[in-house]
């Protein structure tokens, strides 16, 4: 789906459910204009769901349609609704913005006030009203949690997220083990909404589409990075298992403290050549020397436990960031409680968290592993304790 200021169109490619906003339940597969009220609305915001849809206008009214088998539209009945149909029960209520799990028929909505109204399907809790009972209406959830500020779903999960103006993220519905379903908002250890479904979402998705690289398209960025590794304009050699990374020793002495201070003490006349009798590889090595190039971690997720301890060892808080979001999407049976020993030595506690309910909902096939027979024992048995404690051993 996609919005302009004054149209909603979308590509939605199976229409059976009603979904399209044509006023037909015909399947199309190019754009088309919306028909109906929104053609005179300035829309602000818009979301999907497996089969139906939303639309926020700059006034703040809510209009629904597509597929209302559990209440998703809102609109006090369970009709589906082959145009944009106004919701009447939020007529008072200046809604800032509106989202739907897509694919799990209910929908949330945010008021400028805060408040978090929910509707449609609740058989795993989704709506956060304590209970698992449908609602074709919306009902505000219990104001004791405070003001919200942001709330978050998405189309693959039963799963429902916010955080409060202060910076408190809950989470209900249905989540990962050991948690179940989760029926009434949850408080969280985490800051963020994209921790929250790292850490609970099942299955593990994000709430939104996540930019990998925040490097700019400049092209000023773009020539610096060229210049890595270029024989033809560096001024330095660093050799790393026999291997040399060309790179440039203004560079490296502007981007980093450990560098700057070896080159302020380099002697003068001595070869523009260093090798690095390093217990890092070449591959992490030559990604380290990259970063500081481009800003941007280009090295595989099993390689991050590894760049992350270069980056301690360099005092590079910027990169140590990076690498965790790294090793997040490279989590597995094999390599989970690897991570897990790493980061407790680090002292990295989402992700600490993170590997320690992916081992427990794993936890049949992560004792099989290798990991899980090397492991420190001091860590393996804090492990267990840790594990009992939720209920793995019943």
């Amino acid at each position: 789906m996609w919005w302009t200021y004054r149209v909603v169109i979308t590509t939605y490619w199976r229409s059976q459910m009603s979904d399209m906003c044509d006023g037909t339940d015909i399947n199309n597969t190019l754009p088309i204009r919306v028909k109906g009220p929104l053609e005179s609305c300035r829309i602000v915001s818009i979301a999907c769901g497996t089969n139906h849809s939303m639309a926020v206008s700059d006034t703040g009214a809510v209009y629904s349609w597509g597929y209302n088998g559990c209440g998703q539209l809102g609109l006090g009945n369970h009709t589906s609704q082959l145009s944009p149909v106004l919701i009447t029960h939020l007529d008072n209520i200046c809604i800032c913005r509106v989202v739907c799990v897509c694919g799990i028929h209910h929908t949330m909505v945010l008021s400028k006030d805060g408040i978090i109204y929910t509707f449609g399907q609740c058989d795993r809790g989704q709506l956060g009203t304590g209970n698992t009972q449908n609602l074709s209406m919306p009902v505000p959830i219990d104001n004791s949690f405070g003001r919200f500020s942001d709330l978050a779903s998405n189309r693959a999960t039963h799963m429902s997220a916010a955080v409060t103006m202060d910076g408190r993220c809950y989470v209900w519905g249905e989540c990962q083990p050991p948690h179940g379903n989760v029926l009434s908002p949850m408080k969280t250890s985490y800051e963020s909404l994209h921790d929250v479904f790292a850490v609970y979402s099942t299955p593990t998705v994000t709430n939104e589409m996540v930019v990998l690289s925040d490097v700019s398209d400049n092209p000023v960025m773009a020539r610096l990075a060229q210049a890595f590794d270029d024989p033809n304009t560096s001024n330095f050699r660093i050799i790393v298992e026999g291997k040399p990374i060309h790179v440039h020793n203004d560079i490296l002495r502007i981007q980093c403290l450990h560098f700057r201070a070896m080159f302020d003490n380099w002697p003068e006349g001595v070869k523009e050549e260093l090798e690095v009798l390093t217990e890092y590889s070449y591959v992490v090595y030559e990604a380290f020397l990259r970063y500081l190039y481009t800003g941007e971690v280009c090295v595989a997720p099993e390689a991050g436990i590894e760049l992350l301890d270069l980056a301690e060892s360099y005092c590079e808080t910027d990169l140590k960031s990076k690498c965790v979001r790294l090793i997040r999407t490279g989590i597995s049976v094999e390599n989970v409680l690897t991570i897990y020993s790493a980061v407790l030595k680090y002292e990295i506690p989402e992700l600490e968290d993170l590997c320690f309910i992916y081992a427990l909902a794993h936890l049949t096939q992560v004792t099989q592993t290798k990991a899980f027979k090397d492991m420190d024992p001091r860590i393996f048995k804090a492990f267990i304790i840790k594990a009992s404690k939720k209920g793995a051993f019943k």
